[in-house]
C-alpha cells in the first residue's frame, strides 16, 4: 500500500496495485534477473543475494587487497610473483576491479547528499591509493601507456594531486620529451 500510494498518489487503491505488479514486471525484465525483485505479501524488495551491486565487487576487491597487504606486508599491491600463483592473479583481479569502479563516483544523482560525503571520500581516498600503487607497478614493470592512462584518471579526479603529477614529470622526463615535462610540472604549479 505504501509503494502504491507513493508511487501513485492520485490513483484509487485497486488501480494502483494492478499498476505495482506490471511495473514489478518490467523492473524484473530490465534487470534480466526473475528472482532480484520480490512481492511477497506485502513487501518488495530486492534480494541481495541474487542482485550484483557494483560497491558490493568493490569492497571485495579492497578486502582482497588489505589481506593481501596483510599477508605480505613488503610486496607492493598486484604485485607479480615469481611463481605466478593464484594469490598474484587474485591481486591483479581486485586492483583491476579497484581501478575500474573505484574510479566512479557513489550515487552520482545523488550530488548533494550529505551522508554520502564521509563515504564518497573514504571510497575516492582508497581508490587513490590504489591507483597510486598501479601506476608505479606499471611503470616499474615498464607498461608507461598502463601508467599514463591511470594517472590520467587520478588527476582527472584530482587535479592537486602533487604526487600524481611527480610520476607523470618522472614519466615524461625518462622517456626523453623533455618539454612534456617541464609542461606538466607548469600544470602542476598552477
Amino acid at each position: 500500500e505504501l509503494a502504491v500510494e507513493t508511487l501513485w498518489p492520485d490513483v484509487d487503491p485497486v488501480k494502483g496495485d494492478n499498476q505495482l505488479r506490471k511495473a514489478l514486471h518490467f523492473a524484473r525484465r530490465a534487470l534480466g534477473l526473475p528472482d532480484a525483485l520480490q512481492s511477497v505479501g506485502d513487501k518488495v524488495r530486492l534480494d541481495p543475494d541474487v542482485l550484483e551491486v557494483d560497491l558490493d565487487r568493490l569492497r571485495a576487491a579492497f578486502d582482497r587487497l588489505s589481506h593481501a597487504a596483510r599477508s605480505s606486508p613488503a610486496a607492493p599491491i598486484g604485485h607479480e610473483q615469481a611463481d605466478g600463483d593464484r594469490a598474484s592473479e587474485a591481486e591483479r583481479d581486485a586492483v583491476a576491479t579497484v581501478l575500474e569502479l573505484g574510479a566512479r563516483t557513489l550515487l552520482p544523482d545523488d550530488a548533494y547528499e550529505d551522508w554520502l560525503i564521509g563515504r564518497r571520500e573514504h571510497l575516492r581516498n582508497r581508490w587513490q591509493v590504489v591507483a597510486m600503487e598501479a601506476a608505479r607497478q606499471a611503470i616499474a614493470g615498464g607498461r608507461k601507456s598502463e601508467a599514463y592512462s591511470i594517472l590520467d584518471q587520478i588527476l582527472g579526479h584530482d587535479p592537486t594531486d602533487e604526487a600524481a603529477h611527480r610520476l607523470v614529470i618522472e614519466l615524461y622526463a625518462s622517456e626523453g620529451p623533455h618539454h612534456s615535462a617541464r609542461g606538466q610540472f607548469e600544470l602542476c604549479r598552477r
